[in-house]
């Protein structure tokens, strides 16, 4: 659609994926070879569609599965349904917006307000902290883990931190945030907006989700460990946690807000398959 200056699915494309999608998720089970080629389709229709990646997760993991049944079928789940009647309802919209054909050069610089900065850190014992800082003042959030979640991966943990900080600390933040963090998975996944761990997809279609609907563009960011110092400090209690943190900041002479976490956001049950 170059009049338009939107990436858009070409119409004959969009009704042969949504009646494709739709026939799939209508079974209960589907040859391989077919799965994975619908999934190919809709991986590249992804990318027309900014929230399509968190609405194959399962339908991957699902073609990615080891234990397939004989002659090369494999079984349509509740959850492989729902995502690919998802798909076939987006596909049935011929005025779907599509995505911008021209992408912005760089993000603003965060020195001239712009651009907000988020850093976040968890500790796999302790808890998550994440904090930024507007106009000489330090804005902090930070918990422990239930016991529950202590079993998750550090990596998912990271990522779990890094969300409770951008979505407890947008108040805050302009439209254009970095996020900050010293784990590499968590890094990535951010920035490809995909993942193996299932509790991973899940935290990525929520935190994706909500940045859609909030108008926040992401860049993620890597950062040692060393130099995250306010996030990691925060984020263990045995060293003075965030209480800690507030007093280091005071000491130069900045305020401090203490900030929670959403009540909506803070329950992961269901990210751990508890509930």
């Amino acid at each position: 659609s170059l009049g338009l200056g939107r990436w858009r699915l070409a119409d004959a494309k969009r009704i042969r994926y949504s009646r494709l999608a739709r026939q799939v998720a209508m079974r209960r089970y589907v040859r391989y070879d077919g799965i994975l080629s619908l999934l190919g389709k809709l991986t590249f229709a992804a990318q027309c569609y900014p929230l399509g990646k968190q609405h194959l997760h399962a339908s991957w993991r699902m073609a990615r599965a080891r234990y397939r049944m004989a002659g090369g079928l494999v079984h349509v789940s509740r959850s492989v349904a729902a995502e690919l009647t998802w798909w076939a309802s987006q596909l049935d919209d011929p005025d779907h917006p599509g995505v911008p054909l021209a992408s912005r050069d760089a993000m603003p610089s965060p020195s001239g307000g712009d651009a907000g900065v988020v850093y976040a850190d968890a500790s796999g014992s302790g808890g998550f902290a994440a904090w930024t800082a507007v106009e000489g003042c330090v804005y902090a959030v930070a918990g422990e883990w239930t016991t529950g979640e202590r079993s998750m991966l550090i990596c998912e943990l990271e990522l779990l931190a890094s969300t409770f900080g951008l979505v407890a600390l947008a108040p805050w933040l302009p439209r254009d945030v970095y996020s900050f963090t010293d784990n590499t998975v968590a890094q990535a996944a951010m920035r490809r907006l995909a993942a193996e761990s299932p509790a991973m997809q899940a935290i990525l279609a929520r935190r994706t989700h909500w940045m859609h609907a909030a108008g926040v563009l992401e860049e993620p960011r890597r950062i040692s460990s060393e130099a995250n110092l306010w996030a990691d400090l925060g984020s263990r209690p045995e060293k003075g946690g965030v209480e800690e943190v507030e007093r280091q900041a005071r000491a130069l002479g900045m305020d401090f807000v203490r900030v929670d976490v959403p009540a909506r956001w803070r329950d992961t049950s269901r990210l751990r398959g508890d509930g």
